[in-house]
């Protein structure tokens, strides 16, 4: 299969991944009843008991010795546990906070498509993304959506100028992408990659496949301030499932933008952390 991805495309989407799958398993460390934390705390009381009952014996327990050096690494790999739980339910409450506010907005501005459009409510769904990650392996992750029904999940990772949110993203503009006309274009896997790749928005045969129930994409990006967060902190989509989408978005865009610009404001706002 075909697969015109430079060697450093594919070494920094393979790195992308790695460092999700790192992250979500750091972030079972800062969940109230982690294991880890849990067996730390275990191993701490059983070692205070034991040296408190001098058991097995005295002589285990005196200064220096390797059973009262382990005692006390795993009291201070359980205080830091606990501060690392503290940390991340405060987090986990700001965070939810924070989504329960994206998910209001892309709410109510798949309701402005809806209303202002001929689309159908059902086909609309709007999400926000934000840019994560360190510098060589920044992607977007979903932070809220509003989906009216079930939808297949794609595995791609959305790195910078990759599809329309990741070409939104490099561009920092607004970016519609027609996926019904790319569809059009490219019938066969030959075709497809005929295209020139800025075209079919550097994705993959397999990609496209994957991604085929959408017909239209329209994508703006979230700026940061001009101190704490400078340039695009992630960008806001709408997607839709039906035919003829592209040209409803257009319209939508062109005569009906500021009627939510201040959900715009408000994404930004929250990226930002304010």
């Amino acid at each position: 299969m075909p697969d015109d991805r430079t060697r450093r495309e594919r070494r920094d989407e393979a790195l992308i991944r790695a460092a999700v799958k790192v992250k979500s398993w750091l972030s079972t460390l800062l969940r109230p009843g982690a294991f880890v934390i849990f067996v730390a705390a275990s191993l701490f009381a059983a070692g205070a008991l034991m040296k408190e009952a001098e058991f097995p014996r005295k002589g285990v327990w005196d200064s220096g010795s390797p059973a009262l050096y382990a005692v006390v690494g795993f009291g201070l790999v359980t205080y830091l546990g606990y501060v690392l739980v503290i940390w991340g339910y405060r987090g986990s409450l700001r965070s939810k906070d924070e989504e329960g506010q994206l998910y209001r907005a892309c709410r109510d501005i798949a309701s402005l498509v809806e209303r202002l459009t001929s689309l159908h409510r059902d086909n609309i769904a709007v999400h926000v993304w934000a840019v994560r990650g360190v510098r060589g392996v920044k992607r977007l992750e979903r932070r809220a959506t509003f989906v009216p029904g079930d939808r297949p999940s794609t595995a791609i990772v959305w790195r910078k100028g990759k599809g329309a949110i990741g070409q939104c993203w490099a561009r920092d503009e607004w970016v519609r992408a027609d996926l019904e006309e790319l569809q059009a274009l490219a019938p066969t896997e030959q075709d497809f990659y005929a295209l020139p790749r800025e075209e079919r928005f550097f994705l993959t045969w397999p990609e496209l496949r994957s991604t085929e129930h959408y017909k239209a994409i329209l994508a703006w990006p979230l700026h940061g301030g001009p101190e704490a967060a400078p340039g695009v902190v992630g960008c806001l989509s709408i997607d839709v499932q039906e035919t003829g989408a592209a040209v409803q978005l257009d319209h939508f865009r062109q005569n009906h933008r500021a009627v939510f610009a201040d959900h715009i404001a408000l994404c930004e706002a929250v990226l930002r952390g304010k």
